[in-house]
Parts: C-alpha cells; sequence; structure tokens
C-alpha cells in the first residue's frame, strides 16, 4: 500500500514538474548574435555576453557566435566584452517564444596595467653577500 502511494506521489510530482518547466519556457525568449572585432571584421573567439543585473549569460565560441536562452520575457542590458576591448552595451527586448539576433562590433582598446621592475643579482655578487 505505501509503495503504491509513493509511486502516484512521484508520478504526480514529475507531471507538475513537467508543466511548470512547460509554462516557463513559454514565457521565455532568446538572443543570440555575432560578436567581432569592428576594424577588422574577424570574430572575437571565446568572448562573453552578458545580461546586466542577472546570472544570465554566454561565452561565444570559437566563431564568435553567442546565444543566450530561456530568458524570462522583459527589457535587458545586454554587454559584450572582450580583453583589450571596449565593453559594449545594448538595450533588448525578450519577446516570448522569439529569438531577438544582436551582433556586436567591439573597438581595441589599449590595457595598462602597473609597471613591473624586475631586478637581479650575479650568483658571485651573492656569495660575496652571504659571506
Amino acid at each position: 500500500m505505501m509503495k503504491t502511494i509513493t509511486t502516484i506521489f512521484r508520478k504526480k510530482f514529475l507531471l507538475l514538474l513537467l508543466l511548470n518547466a512547460s509554462v516557463v519556457m513559454a514565457q521565455s525568449g532568446n538572443i543570440k548574435g555575432v560578436i567581432k572585432d569592428a576594424q577588422t571584421k574577424e570574430p572575437l573567439p571565446f568572448s562573453n555576453t552578458v545580461l546586466v543585473g542577472t546570472s544570465l549569460g554566454s561565452a561565444a565560441n570559437n566563431e564568435g557566435n553567442y546565444s543566450i536562452k530561456n530568458i524570462p520575457v522583459g527589457s535587458y542590458t545586454l554587454r559584450a566584452t572582450y580583453v583589450g576591448y571596449k565593453p559594449q552595451e545594448v538595450k533588448v527586448d525578450v519577446v516570448q517564444g522569439r529569438t531577438t539576433e544582436y551582433n556586436f562590433s567591439l573597438e581595441p582598446e589599449a590595457v595598462e596595467g602597473q609597471t613591473v621592475v624586475v631586478t637581479g643579482q650575479a650568483e658571485g655578487q651573492l656569495k660575496a653577500i652571504n659571506e
């Protein structure tokens, strides 16, 4: 008897889970596109896209193509980034059941770092100092 109740509960739970997932899928959309260098028009492999203020995002493939799926319907700021390039942001609207396409052209940007001073000492001098 207990085994039958457990089986019925599991089946109802799975059905509820599937129904919930289908409702979420129906109220979502997708974003896709390509990220390229603005000057050379070459793709920027493994660049990043993120919907600002969410945990949703994607890394582009080796051809610069990105895709973010199952995004709740609404308006977002989409940001593309790549090391050595200026980040770019655009407002996008995610429409139910549709895929919005947006292609980025990122501008190169100089990356500034801190000055690093490297010094060395000859082995002979080091031995003399240590004696």
